[in-house]
């Protein structure tokens, strides 16, 4: 498990990248902030006073951990190390630590269902990780749709913070999806007169391009180790999915089919990707091993299957599922991992879309046009109990989670004008809230809508769009 400080000192390593990075080229300018400089340095001297060893780590001892090898989980070691290297601050000598490499832990590697538990926990446990008191959104107030930043603790009045600061006629930035520490931020711009990815610091200081190319590049997601970014461009002609290291920049094209592929989303443990794919007539959802490049698909191939989620602890997945001919309603769907176990859990009466896991994996919230206009519904796992969050006397979109707590975050349309609101998910068998009863977080004049917090991606903007009957 990566502690909060081994995901300052990555982002650091970032920040520095990206500044030497950008240095050569024109018209590009990306300063560090002097806080996130300071991580390492400071970050070190903590350790040195926190008590961050093995237990028995002074007097010489010996311990036996499972070295798990990145990008290849399933191929773990039982290895003897000193109690010394073993580490709980993301620093441990060679990368020895709960959670580091491929998600190493101490003890005897496991076997069997113990293995694939322990796994599933380190992946939870990562995931948790990326966690932070705001949530990204778009908003027009400074005349171009921009990524901002809200402190969803503080209220509306704090730190709606412009993080992405696109300018120009037409000019959009949207897809926002935030580090695993909080402190960068993934999103797609048009400011260079296509779609390029790009990357900026959540305090808004900065903002550089990842992409350089003739495509149009989008669909942006961190992987939770923090070390990838991957998107999907269509520079070769058709969609496909590419990931970038985000220190050196150096982009990877991981699909090369003629048909389209995109959405790209990450495994927990950051080894596999899904994706959704036309290659076979119609789209299905692949899952891809990043390492080696192999494919499965995970669709039955008797649908059209679009928007792609893992759940939080990498044994399920979440889509949306829609009839072969096109005709049809979209209906949110999930599947075991390996895309067994197919089972729909919205009405079928209704189209929906968005669909978000919470961080728990308890829940799954989504919208759909079942009362005749967008609601918020949230799905419980455990009792298959579906409870309508939102009333009807306005429309209720693009639902994401607080990651802290579970708390939906979405837009609302009040008075003709899209607000960003949140609201409790549970009790399941609670009435739908109406907007005066929900916590209203954004209030100016401007169109302020599509946030996202957890998962780190958001979907209303642009990924929505690929794939969608409506």
């Amino acid at each position: 498990m990566r502690t909060k400080s081994s995901y300052l000192i990555l982002s650091a390593g970032v920040l520095v990248a990206l500044l030497l990075w950008s240095g050569g080229r024109a018209g590009n300018s990306f300063t560090a902030p002097a806080a996130a400089m300071n991580v390492q340095g400071n970050s070190t001297k903590n350790a040195q006073a926190a008590g961050t060893q093995a237990p028995g780590a002074d007097d010489g001892k010996k311990i036996t951990i499972c070295h798990v090898p990145p990008g290849n989980t399933g191929n773990p070691q039982t290895i003897t190390i000193a109690a010394a290297a073993w580490k709980t601050n993301g620093k441990g000598e060679g990368g020895h630590g709960p959670g580091l490499h491929g998600g190493d832990y101490l003890g005897p590697c496991l076997t069997g269902t113990a293995a694939a538990n322990m796994a599933a926990t380190m992946a939870a446990t990562m995931a948790a990780q990326a966690c932070g008191p705001w949530v990204l959104y778009q908003s027009d107030r400074t005349g171009n749709p921009n990524i901002f930043r809200l402190d969803i603790d503080s209220g509306a009045t704090v730190n709606n913070i412009n993080v992405s600061k696109g300018k120009g006629t037409g000019v959009q930035d949207m897809s926002p999806a935030h580090s695993p520490d909080g402190t960068l931020l993934a999103f797609s711009s048009n400011r260079d007169g296509h779609g390029e990815i790009y990357v900026g610091t959540a305090d808004g200081s900065s903002q550089l391009r990842l992409t350089n190319s003739k495509g149009d590049n989008g669909s942006p997601m961190w992987s939770p180790d923090g070390k990838s970014i991957a998107y999907e461009s269509t520079r070769n002609g058709n969609l496909d999915v590419f990931v970038a290291d985000a220190t050196s920049h150096q982009e990877t094209q991981l699909t090369d089919d003629k048909a389209d592929d995109g959405n790209p989303f990450w495994s927990p443990d950051s080894t596999k990707l899904l994706f959704q794919s036309h290659r076979d007539g119609l789209w299905q959802i692949y899952e891809l091993t990043v390492s080696g490049k192999t494919l499965k698909r995970l669709s039955d191939g008797k649908s059209n299957d679009v928007n792609p989620q893992y759940s939080p602890d990498g044994k399920q997945i979440v889509f949306r599922s829609y009839p072969k001919a096109g005709v049809g309603n979209a209906v949110i769907t999930t599947a075991n991992a390996d895309g067994s176990a197919r089972l729909a859990i919205s009405d079928s009466k209704g189209v929906a879309a968005n669909p978000a896991w919470s961080p728990d994996n308890a829940m799954i919230a989504y919208q759909s046009t079942l009362t005749g206009s967008d609601e918020i519904y949230v799905y419980q796992l455990s009792s298959k109990a579906t409870r309508q969050a939102t009333d009807s006397s306005t429309k209720n979109t693009a639902p994401t989670w607080d990651c802290n707590n579970q708390n939906l975050v979405y837009t609302s349309v009040v008075n003709g004008q899209p607000q960003i609101f949140q609201t409790a998910a549970l009790p399941i068998d609670a009435k739908p809230v109406k907007p005066a009863d929900a916590q209203q977080l954004t209030g100016d004049s401007a169109t302020n809508q599509n946030p996202e917090n957890s998962p780190a991606v958001e979907d209303a903007s642009h990924r929505v769009l690929e794939g969608n009957p409506q």
